[in-house]
């Protein structure tokens, strides 16, 4: 399945010697919205607020085994 959407927000935290980044995704023709976060900051630097992404899910054939 994929979806497009706009980054709707986009908050950098400070985490000690780190950061964590928010993103709220969008999808402007169902309303739909939701939140991610990162603390890599190559991946939060790679998206900014404005943007529009495809967003894919696809299941886990192979899930961890609890």
């Amino acid at each position: 399945m994929k979806k497009k959407y706009i980054v709707n927000g986009k908050i950098t935290y400070p985490q000690g010697e780190n950061t964590l980044t928010n993103f709220t995704f969008t999808n402007v023709e169902t309303g739909e919205m939701f939140n991610l976060a990162t603390s890599d900051q190559a991946e939060a630097d790679e998206i900014t607020y404005g943007d529009h992404v495809i967003i894919e899910v696809k299941k886990d054939t192979d899930p961890p085994q609890v």
